[in-house]
């Protein structure tokens, strides 16, 4: 399991303070430090500083090859409703 790091050595290691995903400096108005995130399972190793919302969205047990196929799943679509012209709308029912 991941060892629990202090801020100042999960600082170090994620290269500054700011989150490893999309590079925000600020914490927030409410002034809460970047959550310490660590990979869920036996390994359990640290892996970056990440700000709430990254944190929030970043699915627990995903794997880098997962966010890939979702991206570019998210990419087809995009590309689908530029060529054919469809609307994001939900059908009335």
């Amino acid at each position: 399991m991941l060892r629990r790091l202090s801020y100042e050595e999960a600082v170090r290691l994620n290269g500054g303070e700011f989150c490893a995903i999309c590079g925000r400096t600020d914490t927030g108005p409410d002034g809460k430090r970047f959550h310490r995130d660590g990979e869920h399972s036996e390994r359990g190793i640290f892996r970056g500083l990440l700000c709430w919302p990254c944190n929030r969205n970043l699915p627990k047990g995903v794997s880098a090859d997962w966010l890939r196929a979702a991206a570019d799943y998210l990419d087809r679509a995009e590309t689908l409703q530029s060529a054919t012209g469809a609307c994001n709308s939900t059908p009335d029912r």
